[in-house]
């Protein structure tokens, strides 16, 4: 409450909200927008008092205000390490229609706000070392037949291991990363896929990195093709190999929906029954991520934005997205009650 004490002299007659108050004063006091309230008192002598209280009404608002303000502020801070506890932290995982997944490729293709813009790729610059270095031997090759020429091309020189790098990394630099791996540095399957993809849409061949999350396993990283006669179709650069269902190439929204009859086409002594990737969430990680060219996706505090289908989980998306939300909504109600609190005081 803020504003003015007007006294009034006893024995004087007042309109106040349509009654009349007789033979005694009032106070007036100016509420916050400009509305009044009138107080009645006996006389001007206990002005000071009335005065007091109402110093006291306004001090203990404003503490209600801090203590609420506080109050959000502790819970935005707690939904913010949660949110980094999270697998993802730094990532925005966005759930996207799978009619999408599908498209066939044209000049520039989405998913949701993911995008993928080929002729960009094919024409960049940046991206000149891996068509030097795969172009000669994987050039004139399309779909299926190219992925394995560069799969085939980049094992023959890098072992299976851990890298120094991979694309998640926020220095990660694509040519840099390819030079140590032609040079024999080891990879896992996340440089795999992600080196091979950018090295197709370098020759202009349409091509995605593709997370698979089963719940009861751990994460893969393989990619998909597109083939002009069967569309989108899985390849495991690590394995090397293609993913079959019930005998069929396949693209990787048939993961989202399998519960068995996942077989690998190239089958290798230490490959793993691919039925554990059965009934995954699917997620394509924006490629700006792996090549470092052309439209992002993310902004900060995020490095990457992630397209998913198939069934949520708890921990890699809905999780995040409540943690994100909360944390931004009690953040901003802390500022407003902070303010308003302020406004108060003066």
């Amino acid at each position: 409450m803020s504003g003015h004490l007007v006294p009034a002299p006893p024995g004087t007659v007042h309109s106040s909200s349509g009654g009349i108050a007789r033979d005694c004063g009032y106070i007036r006091v100016e509420r916050a927008g400009g509305s009044w309230e009138q107080l009645g008192v006996e006389s001007t002598a206990n002005l000071a008092e009335v005065a007091d209280r109402l110093r006291s009404r306004r001090a203990s608002s404003r503490r209600g205000l801090y203590l609420g303000s506080l109050g959000a502020a502790l819970l935005s801070v707690l939904s913010a390490t949660y949110l980094v506890w999270l697998p993802y932290s730094t990532s925005r995982i966005l759930r996207v229609d799978e009619a999408e997944v599908g498209s066939e490729p044209s000049r520039r293709s989405s998913l949701g706000p993911v995008q993928w813009d080929y002729e960009l790729f094919r024409r960049a610059p940046e991206l000149e070392s891996f068509r030097t270095a795969f172009a000669p031997t994987c050039g004139q090759k399309l779909g299926l037949e190219a992925a394995r020429c560069v799969s085939d091309f980049l094992s023959s020189r890098s072992p299976r291991g851990n890298p120094t790098s991979e694309f998640v990394e926020p220095n990660y630099d694509p040519s840099v990363a390819l030079a140590a791996h032609l040079g024999g540095e080891p990879g896992h399957c996340t440089v795999r896929s992600s080196v091979t993809a950018t090295a197709l849409l370098a020759m202009g061949v349409p091509a995605r990195v593709v997370q698979v999350l089963p719940r009861n396993a751990r994460g893969h990283n393989l990619l998909e093709v597109w083939d002009r006669d069967r569309g989108w179709l899985l390849f495991d650069p690590f394995f090397d190999s293609s993913m079959l269902h019930d005998g069929a190439f396949v693209p990787a929204v048939t993961l989202a929906h399998a519960s068995s009859g996942l077989t690998w086409r190239r089958p290798r002594s230490d490959s793993p029954d691919p039925n554990v990737f059965a009934g995954s969430t699917v997620q394509y990680p924006e490629p700006w991520l792996y090549t470092r060219v052309g439209p992002r996706c993310a902004t900060w505090p995020f490095r990457g934005c992630f397209a998913q289908i198939g069934p949520e989980q708890w921990t890699v998306g809905t999780a995040q997205r409540w943690a994100l939300d909360l944390a931004i909504g009690c953040f901003t109600l802390a500022m407003a009650l902070l303010g308003f609190a302020l406004s108060r005081g003066r």
